[in-house]
């Protein structure tokens, strides 16, 4: 312990770099701006765009402008793209997930932040778009973006193709077509007087009257939005509206014509609904509008996007599809009655101003029940305002279309007569000023204080209107509302027309499909006169006035139909509406199985 060391100069430390692990990535280049992860048939067409998923290695110490040199090499199409981009994530489960967006650094995306989101590469990521839109149309095999693919030659037209590209080519192949052949060809019926050949290029579409000695010369697609050599007229495709099947000579007449009828909306929306799982409501009859509109937010396993099934308490009901358009069809009516009101001789109705409503989140709920209802064979919400369906749809109001007619709140709407028929309007100045008001209380200003008047009763119900437009996101119905804004005012607005869609007396009878027993028995007889009052029955009450028993509803043909079916309205969808029937079984031995009823 005690002996001297000799003094040895002092020798500098040898630090090690820090040995940075790389680590792997599954990203996917998006074409445009979305909400969703893509579905697999829609990677296969990012795929054959040269855009998609890829797998590929980053390191923990890479900046952001190395990233981007990374990104380009894997995507080729990025070195043309403008307008900036961001990276998103899709955490939990499997299927159409909603994407969360990766803020940036102030360095922007770096190796550090992208190991972090990803949990050292576990969770993948997408590149998203956010001002331009990247081509869909799919690649020649030779492009840059295969290079790295395995390739594969096709058994029926010896064509060599990247690997992944191989399933969709499989479907289309007729084995017609070589792999320097970028012409294609069609014919029509060998009765036909006269034969078209179609010849697509890259940028022109032409179509000419062949001869004997016709033939075309080969031409080199562009690389950019070039279609693959394999696409054929005669390959099959499914129309993205109405979701029936054509060839693709069809199909580009069919798509100048679909989407022309509200039908094709809602076959739209159907199409959208995850049928992966269940969306479970259990729910009682009693306080119906509070349990139900609670349950429906309390739900954690399953979301609006899934398919309804509903249970009441205490029934033993499977739902198998009326149950759960009853349900939808007493919500919305619960809905219409709690949640909106109206007022003077215009049919619609607008938002209850209610503060209390907007906080639990009530309007949001009603835009997801709406939204299910339309998609999943409920009614349609027919009873809002032209003025707050334009909102929903477009985002935004003009103001300049406001009128008196559109206030529906009772107090303002009776300020409003006041201001009209009154000459002295000392007595109403405080309600007058409340409504932001701010010139002198005449009656030279009567125009301008019912302006105000309106502008206030109109223009507080934005944010309700706002939470109800977030709830119709629901199968990205939103974009549908934006696009189609037309079609879709009929399932919104009430006209004149609507009549049409309520059932009556007739639909009812009209549908039934009595199963009678042998001609000229006792038991036909039996069963034509309980038809017969069944009918006389029916049109008695259509006939009489709405009256209400106190707490008891009034019954109407549509509550019967509710009643026999589950649903009181008629089918939304023409097909379904043709094929409605109800069954009508008559019971001649009940005594014998229940003598207590």
């Amino acid at each position: 312990m005690f002996k001297k060391k000799k003094k040895t100069a002092n020798t500098p430390i040898q630090s090690k770099a820090t040995a940075w692990k790389p680590f792997t990535i599954n990203i996917c280049l998006l074409n445009k701006i979305t909400e969703t992860s893509p579905s697999p048939s829609d990677e296969l067409e990012l795929l054959q765009a040269g855009l998609g998923k890829r797998t590929i290695t980053v390191s923990s110490n890479m900046n952001h402008s190395e990233l981007c040199k990374l990104l380009e090499a894997e995507f080729p199409k990025m070195r043309s793209l403008a307008g900036g981009w961001l990276l998103y994530k899709a955490p939990g489960g499997s299927g159409r997930r909603r994407l969360t967006v990766v803020p940036p650094d102030s360095e922007g995306y770096t190796g550090s932040l992208i190991k972090m989101a990803t949990t050292s590469g576990k969770t993948a990521l997408y590149m998203v778009p956010l001002q331009d839109e990247l081509c869909l149309d799919p690649l020649p095999f030779s492009a840059e973006e295969f290079v790295k693919m395995p390739k594969v030659e096709c058994r029926t037209c010896q064509t060599t193709m990247p690997l992944p590209v191989l399933y969709m080519h499989v479907k289309s192949c007729g084995g017609t077509q070589s792999a320097d052949d970028n012409e294609i060809t069609g014919a029509d019926n060998d009765d036909d007087d006269e034969v078209k050949i179609v010849a697509v290029t890259a940028s022109t579409e032409t179509t000419a009257t062949p001869n004997p000695t016709f033939s075309p010369t080969p031409t080199t697609p562009l690389q950019t939005c070039s279609p693959a050599p394999t696409t054929s007229y005669e390959e099959e495709g499914q129309c993205p509206i109405c979701l029936e099947i054509f060839t693709q000579r069809q199909l580009l007449i069919h798509a100048s014509i679909c989407g022309d009828s509200p039908d094709d909306v809602l076959k739209l929306l159907a199409s959208r609904v995850d049928n992966s799982k269940d969306f479970k409501i259990c729910v009682s009859r009693t306080d119906f509008f509070q349990r139900a509109m609670v349950q429906w937010q309390r739900q954690k396993k399953g979301t609006p996007g899934n398919t309804l099934r509903v249970t009441f308490l205490g029934e033993a009901g499977v739902d198998s599809g009326a149950i759960r358009k009853e349900f939808l069809t007493d919500l919305i009516g619960e809905i219409e009655k709690r949640l909106f009101e109206h007022q003077g001789h215009q049919s619609g109705k607008s938002p209850i101003y209610s503060l209390s409503d907007l906080e639990k989140g009530y309007f949001r709920t009603a835009g997801e029940v709406f939204t299910v209802s339309l998609a999943q064979g409920g009614p349609a919400p027919r009873f809002l305002r032209q003025w707050c369906f334009d909102y929903l749809s477009a985002g935004d109001l003009d103001e300049a279309n406001l009128t008196k007619d559109d206030v529906d709140d009772a107090e303002l709407f009776e300020l409003i007569q006041k201001v009209e028929e009154e000459t002295d309007l000392s007595a109403w100045t405080n309600d007058i000023i409340s409504c932001g008001y701010t010139g002198l209380i005449k009656p030279d200003n009567k125009e301008a204080i019912i302006r105000s008047i309106v502008l206030h009763a109109t223009l507080r119900l934005i944010p309700l209107l706002k939470q109800l437009r977030k709830g119709l996101q629901v199968y990205n119905f939103v974009d549908i509302l934006q696009d189609h804004c037309g079609l879709c005012q009929h399932f919104f607005v009430p006209t004149a027309v609507d009549d049409d869609n309520e059932a009556d007396a007739d639909f009812i009878m009209q549908n039934i499909l009595p199963k009678l027993s042998e001609k000229g028995t006792m038991r036909e007889a039996r069963e034509m006169a309980i038809v017969n009052f069944l009918q006389d029955f029916l049109q008695e009450i259509e006939s009489a006035d709405d009256i209400s028993d106190g707490d008891t509803l009034p019954l109407t043909v549509p509550r019967v139909m509710q009643w026999l079916t589950g649903q009181g309205h008629k089918p939304l969808l023409m097909s379904e509406r043709q094929e409605f029937k109800i069954a009508l079984h008559f019971d001649h031995d009940c005594h014998q199985r229940m003598p207590a009823h």
